[in-house]
């Protein structure tokens, strides 16, 4: 008997935590194994850059600031915002305005493991700035002197002839801080999407292996998002091979590769070898006939294939082997095949069955059979040989394309085509002008449904003007299926934008400004975000008027920390200072903004529904039925302590302020330990 092999147990546990530390090396019998990057992971458990070769292994200059960047504590807070919010008090949907790599560390504790899906669209790498400038992003000359470009005398070592490189490092080092906090998010069998173009299609699937495992990597998706048309024509016929599509990558937390709910179908041409037809007798059996005699027999059929040039005008010779071409473009023909789906077989296998039923049969006549609760038609030949018939209606369907075709239809793979179709239109969706870069509500909507079912939350926080929200809404009001929403967009300044934009981004920009001027709002794209939501809701309400769905959102802005900075030195302070200092909450906090710092910091969702009442002459919040209670009002009495602590909340919060010293203090703990001793308690 051999015993467990530890070492090799300690790398698997490492590797659930810490999978972009996991790296393969030779043993002393040369096989390759599984092993630590030591380096790396003293990094990722450092708040510090460790120094070392970042040369050796897939890495760009700034990586290991990166890692620090994501790992390192903020002192922020989410402020609610119920004035911009749409059903504050009943909705589970978020909108969170901010930089999201810091809204995704504000979220760690409260969502950890509880997203099952995030889709994300981040900005392209086009080799210029973008609107995410961490602390890590370099500017020309500190890349330069981190890739040891110049030497001793600061002089350059090289001719730079392509100044992409520090964009590069920017862009790599944006995202995998993102990823690396959003891994964390993920529930065990959460997903996560990620839409890229072909200048970082290479680098985002290495930093993707990276963060979550090359084993969680699920696929690629094609995605069609134009056709060879206007411009795209000359250069085609230049000899360029142009752009016609783009990419999302899969990957699965856990490695399963076994993702999808239902598999999403596509319309394909009408199979030739669904050319039999048959009829019902009155002992149950069928009668089967060539499915061209049938349509022969109908003259209204007949003419239209004349007219329509599909067979001569002289006669009615109708092949078998054009019945896809009569389906495609003959109307008439398409409807009675669809009508009369179920009477219509092809001749498949042979198949297996008791002697017993073989022996009723009679030759050429079609039965039907059933075993383990499904039913077959099959056939007996002259030879005794019995082959099963196929029914086209098992085949018809109404596919996922943009047309809704119904039709025959085939499982879909990586290939996604068609969505040129909803390019076309995608300006409009949402009824917000929003051009840049805007992806179709049926291609997320696609993705959420394929993976995502009842009480599921999906995420994205590179929202932009919200199609996701839009696409989960949507699906909600059509399957009935109850799912929540996490937007996180930055603030970005719409008029800072458009002063260093580029020509090509002007016009977009100037659209997008005179569409926040025609509502009277501020200049700011969370604006056309929340705008979109609105509208979205509204029109899916109207369409669909008999479901139920969330239709609102809660609204939270990133700012600093609810509380005082109180980092002086005793020499600094003086009389003005004391008095300011008497309070630890900046004087423009209002009970919310205490309220949900307080279920941020205690890992608590911000979804949940909330009350509030005035018990004694104090506001007495409580949070999700006893989750949490708090009260933050100066000086309050102890039949509101007591009122609480008999209450027996999970959590119970107050502020410094609410007890006139340290005896009160003391006394709420011991009120707590009678009343409510399982109750944890809290005075910030």
């Amino acid at each position: 008997m051999e015993s467990v092999d530890i070492t090799t147990q300690n790398i698997e546990r490492i590797g659930a935590l810490f999978p972009n530390c996991i790296t393969e090396t030779k043993g002393e019998d040369v096989k390759v194994k599984k092993a630590i990057n030591f380096d790396l992971l003293r990094q990722m458990l450092s708040g510090d850059v460790i120094e070392g070769d970042e040369a050796y292994e897939f890495t760009w200059v700034g990586k290991k600031t990166a890692i620090v960047e994501a790992n390192k504590p903020i002192r922020k807070t989410l402020r609610p915002c119920k004035e911009d919010s749409v059903n504050w008090d009943t909705t589970e949907n978020l909108y969170i305005e901010g930089d999201n790599l810091k809204v995704l560390k504000l979220l760690q504790e409260s969502y950890l493991g509880k997203v099952k899906m995030i889709y994300i669209d981040p900005p392209y790498n086009t080799g210029s700035d973008f609107i995410y400038r961490d602390n890590y992003a370099l500017s020309t000359d500190e890349y330069y002197d981190e890739l040891g470009v110049f030497d001793d005398d600061g002089n350059k070592m090289f001719k730079n002839t392509d100044s992409n490189g520090r964009f590069h490092s920017d862009w790599c080092s944006m995202i995998y801080s993102r990823l690396l906090i959003a891994r964390g998010l993920l529930s065990d069998d959460g997903i996560i999407f990620i839409s890229i173009d072909n200048n970082e299609f290479a680098t985002m699937k290495m930093i993707c292996d990276n963060v979550f495992g090359e084993n969680s990597f699920v696929t690629v998706l094609h995605v069609q998002m134009s056709t060879v048309q206007g411009q795209k024509v000359r250069a085609a016929k230049a000899g360029n091979i142009v752009k016609n599509g783009e990419f999302v990558f899969v990957y699965s937390k856990s490695g399963n590769k076994t993702i999808g709910l239902r598999p999403l179908l596509d319309p394909v041409k009408y199979d030739n070898h669904y050319n039999k037809y048959i009829v019902r007798l009155s002992d149950g059996s069928y009668k089967e006939e060539n499915l061209v005699d049938v349509l022969a027999d109908d003259s209204k059929i007949v003419n239209e294939l004349k007219n329509l040039g599909l067979i001569p005008q002289a006669g009615c010779k109708i092949a078998s082997t054009s019945l896809q071409d009569y389906y495609a473009y003959s109307p008439a023909v398409k409807e009675f095949i669809n009508s009369h789906a179920e009477n219509i077989i092809r001749v498949h296998d042979s198949i297996d069955i008791p002697a017993d039923f073989t022996q009723q049969m009679i030759v050429d006549r079609i039965y039907e059979y059933t075993a383990d609760k499904r039913s077959y038609y099959v056939c007996k030949n002259a030879s005794g040989a019995v082959t099963q018939r196929i029914s086209l209606g098992e085949k018809l369907t109404v596919a996922d394309d943009f047309y809704k075709t119904y039709g025959p239809t085939t499982m879909r793979g990586d290939w996604w085509s068609g969505f040129y179709l909803d390019m076309g239109n995608v300006s409009k969706e949402g009824d917000v002008n929003y051009d840049n870069g805007k992806k179709p509500v049926r291609l997320i909507r696609q993705l959420i449904e394929f993976c995502t079912t009842d009480g599921d939350i999906v995420m994205d926080f590179f929202a932009g003007s919200s199609t996701t929200a839009h696409a989960v809404m949507e699906l909600c009001a059509e399957d009935g299926k109850k799912r929540s929403f996490i937007m996180v967009q930055i603030d970005d300044d719409l008029d800072e934008s458009l002063s260093h934009a580029t020509t090509e981004n002007k016009a977009a920009l100037k659209q997008q400004i005179k569409f926040l001027d025609s509502i009277n709002r501020p200049h700011r794209l969370v604006e056309i975000g929340k705008e979109r939501i609105r509208r979205a809701a509204e029109k899916i309400k109207d369409e669909n008027p008999s479901s139920t769905f969330d239709n609102g959102f809660r609204v939270f802005k990133l700012d600093d920390s609810n509380m005082k900075d109180v980092f002086y030195a005793p020499a600094d302070y003086d009389q003005s200072l004391l008095s300011m200092l008497e309070s630890n909450i900046k004087e423009d906090r209002t009970d919310l903004d205490l309220l949900f710092g307080c279920l941020l910091e205690w890992g608590l969702p911000l979804s949940m529904p909330y009350t509030s009442e005035v018990i004694s002459g104090c506001t007495v919040h409580t949070y999700n039925e006893g989750d949490l209670i708090a009260c933050f009002d100066e000086n309050i009495p102890d039949e509101v302590v007591w009122t609480i602590a008999k209450r027996q909340p999970l959590r119970a919060v107050f502020r410094d302020a609410s007890f006139d010293g340290s005896p009160a203090k003391i006394n709420i703990t011991e009120v707590f330990k009678l009343l409510a001793p399982d109750t944890r308690v809290k005075v910030i």
